[in-house]
């Protein structure tokens, strides 16, 4: 934004930037698509990278407002594994309180 000398008040919650994005606000709101696009995009790398260096079907437990409730996020993450990594299976679940609950999840 400061390449283009667009003023706007910084930002600090992905739930700030979805609300921009909902805006419809001229030039910010595509930055801000623009944005989370990229963000997806390397969510979905990562995820790729891992399944395709484990060689087999994957299971993401993924959390946070955004991947959940953001503008197409999930949508655009899974879209994007699917062009990078079709060979192997990826699953996306999601575990309430996963934060607190995940490293028992993996020890029962």
């Amino acid at each position: 934004m400061q390449e283009n000398n667009i003023n706007f008040p910084p930002i600090s919650t992905s739930e700030q930037l979805n609300d921009i994005i909902q805006s419809n606000i001229p030039q910010i709101s595509q930055i801000a698509q623009d944005l989370l696009r990229r963000s997806a995009q390397l969510v979905a790398c990562q995820m790729a990278g891992i399944t395709t260096f484990k060689k087999q079907d994957m299971v993401f437990v993924m959390e946070g407002g955004l991947f959940w409730h953001g503008d197409n996020y999930k949508e655009i993450v899974t879209g994007t594994l699917k062009d990078l990594e079709p060979k192997y299976k990826t699953d996306i679940a999601e575990i309430k309180n996963s934060e607190i609950l995940g490293a028992a999840k993996l020890i029962s």
